[in-house]
């Protein structure tokens, strides 16, 4: 609380202060107080200050409020690498991609999910966890190459009633029977009865 009846006056810039405890506690004073002063005469004050500032300072001094009079005086002399902090744009987020395909041999966001979400599908179509993650991460050079043959665990068409795979579009696909051959599910191919288990993936 602030004890001074009369604002004090700094000698070197008449900046206009309180109380000297209050200026010292203050984390924005840059005022050089000694601690032995007896008054606001003995201290210098090194911070930049305009005849605007100045006549702010003053009459918040004047007021009469003197709760947080010396906070405030002090907080209007803003320093300008503070403002210049405070005020700066912030620069835009870099691109998280920007090493990876087709800069270099690193997988981006998009092929990542998509590799896991194809790891999932394949293991619940039978394949091992680790055979399932080394087909889905060979898709990802077939995708990058342009390559349009598919897999049929890669089908909509595909089901796996009691363990075995069976094709629901085996006319269609050129297939003799609905069971889908031995082999023929971990193959490339081009299938007229293709129909991709997600139409919304994406890896562009």
């Amino acid at each position: 609380m602030v004890t001074s009846a009369m604002p004090a006056k700094c000698g070197r810039c008449a900046v206009f202060k309180l109380n000297m405890d209050d200026l010292r506690k203050s984390a924005n004073c840059k005022v050089q107080i000694p601690a032995n002063a007896a008054n606001a005469a003995n201290f210098s004050c090194t911070a930049d200050v305009t005849p605007k500032k100045l006549a702010g300072i003053a009459e918040l001094a004047g007021s009469g409020d003197s709760t947080n009079a010396a906070a405030q005086a002090m907080g209007s002399i803003a320093e300008p690498a503070l403002v210049g902090l405070a005020t700066a744009k912030s620069a835009p987020m870099p691109d998280p991609d920007r090493w990876y395909w087709p800069y270099s041999l690193a997988m981006r966001g998009a092929e990542i999910d998509v590799l896991i979400e194809r790891t999932a599908l394949f293991s619940r179509r039978g394949l091992s966890a680790l055979d399932a993650e080394l087909l889905a991460d060979k898709l990802v050079n077939r995708d990058r190459e342009g390559d349009d043959r598919r897999l049929c665990l890669e089908c909509a068409h595909l089901n796996r009633p009691a363990g075995a795979l069976h094709c629901a579009q085996w006319q269609r696909a050129g297939l003799g029977a609905p069971g889908v051959p031995a082999g023929l599910h971990l193959m490339l191919q081009r299938c007229n009865g293709f129909e991709d288990q997600n139409p919304q993936r994406t890896t562009s």
